[in-house]
């Protein structure tokens, strides 16, 4: 019997190097995620609560890894815009 598991998290495949935790909606957290990412040897993590929806909560991640890479290892931002998500979420069959 094949089952088929879905991943939500937008920044797999779209920010260098990440790996999806967890993501989570509440009515009182918003939108969530935890994310990893390895750039320069270093593994940083986000947790991240609040976002509205699922754009921002992608795009405060990547923001949030963007600054951490760059104030610890001055590496230059990914810089994940709004369009590169929305062309990942469209290859989400089951996306509304």
């Amino acid at each position: 019997k094949q089952i088929d598991l879905y991943n939500w998290n937008g920044l797999i495949g779209v920010y260098p190097n990440v790996s999806g935790v967890k993501i989570g909606s509440t009515e009182d957290a918003g939108k969530t995620t935890i994310v990893t990412s390895e750039r320069g040897g270093k593994t940083l993590m986000v947790v991240l609560l609040g976002a509205p929806g699922i754009i921002e909560r992608d795009l405060w991640a990547s923001q949030l890894l963007d600054a951490g890479f760059e104030q610890t290892l001055g590496l230059p931002p990914i810089a994940i815009t709004e369009e590169q998500l929305r062309e990942k979420y469209s290859t989400w069959e089951y996306f509304n």
